[in-house]
């Protein structure tokens, strides 16, 4: 990969990470954990259905449950960082 593709992609990673920060202080953690969690719940089934790829499926869904294990952690904690508006 070439310096510049790679300064390229810190940039772009940099943008992503300020984004996600963002909603999760107009949010909560929980709330952007939850979307993440769907988004790769519904990768998991758009790729066994349209690829037949039941492998990659089985890791997307795993993600899923990840993100859903973060998101049942965040609602369990009462610190007031985890919650929407911080």
């Amino acid at each position: 990969m070439s310096a510049e593709v790679w300064e390229q992609a810190k940039r772009e990673q940099g943008k992503m990470s300020a984004m996600l920060e963002a909603m999760m202080d107009k949010t909560s953690v929980e709330t952007v954990a939850d979307a993440l969690r769907e988004i790769c719940y519904a990768k998991a089934q758009h790729v066994e259905e349209n690829w037949q790829d039941s492998n990659l499926g089985l890791l997307w869904d795993k993600v899923g449950r990840k993100f859903d294990g973060i998101a049942c952690y965040a609602n369990q904690t009462n610190h007031p960082s985890f919650k929407a508006g911080r």
